[in-house]
């Protein structure tokens, strides 16, 4: 069983079924996906000015691949021995979007600017928040759907029979 399976189990809900660690995992993917971006910007410029830098993109890669399958290991329980079809597309995106995630950090010595990087910072942070949104909302369209159809089927189902034995 994961770890974060784990603890979404034990965890106290409220009426939406939304977890402390839902929203942390969301706000973090919101985070991390609006690096991807940039980085694909400062990978641009990094080409540009030092492209020795560009060396490190496959070990990024690989170390993505990796993360990947770790954290499909750790956000659901294994259902089979073998790699699942989970792990293989964590792995993928996580090879995909690290090299950029990383490269990030190189924005400053492309823009040499000394308020860009608070600009920056606060566009990544808007789009954690936006992953929390995000989830809140579709946690709460999911619950509400679930209850209209349980709703529904306890009325459109007839009374169950009592039958006595005696």
């Amino acid at each position: 069983m994961g770890l974060l399976s784990l603890y979404a189990g034990i965890m106290p809900r409220n009426p939406y079924r939304i977890t402390a660690a839902g929203l942390i995992g969301s706000a973090a993917l919101g985070v991390y996906l609006s690096t991807v971006p940039l980085g694909l910007v400062a990978m641009i410029g990094v080409a540009a000015l030092n492209p020795s830098m560009l060396l490190t993109i496959p070990f990024y890669a690989g170390a993505g691949a990796l993360s990947g399958v770790i954290v499909a290991w750790l956000t659901r329980p294994p259902r089979t021995t073998g790699p699942s079809l989970r792990r293989r597309r964590f792995a993928i995106a996580g090879a995909l979007t690290l090299p950029f995630a990383i490269f990030v950090g190189q924005l400053d010595v492309i823009i040499r600017d000394s308020a860009a990087g608070p600009r920056l910072g606060g566009l990544i942070f808007f789009c954690g928040a936006a992953g929390v949104v995000t989830y809140y909302l579709l946690r709460r369209s999911n619950t509400l759907r679930e209850l209209r159809r349980r709703a529904d089927a306890a009325q459109s189902s007839p009374p169950a029979r009592v039958t006595t034995r005696g």
